[in-house]
């Protein structure tokens, strides 16, 4: 996970996305990789995934009150839902 998000943070998007599908494949259970596979699609610029995979975070993370990006994963499905119109 801190490798995949190293790799996002210096914008190596594909590169990170590989190694968070690849803990999904290992370990479906590691719900914060569908937000940051979410947010990489995000800043590809492919808001259709990026919808589907907060969307996916959102529905194996319940109200998880612990994870602090909640509400904003809220916003965001709704901005993007509205540019994709």
């Amino acid at each position: 996970t801190y490798k995949g998000l190293c790799l996002f943070h210096l914008k190596h998007f594909e590169d990170s996305l590989e190694i968070f599908k690849r803990i999904l494949q290992i370990d479906k259970k590691k719900i914060a990789s569908y937000y940051y596979i979410g947010l990489i699609y995000d800043n590809l610029k492919d808001y259709k995934t990026a919808i589907d995979y907060y969307r996916i975070f959102e529905k194996y993370n319940g109200m998880n009150k612990n994870f602090r990006h909640r509400n904003w994963i809220r916003r965001r499905i709704m901005i993007l839902q509205r540019s994709l119109k």
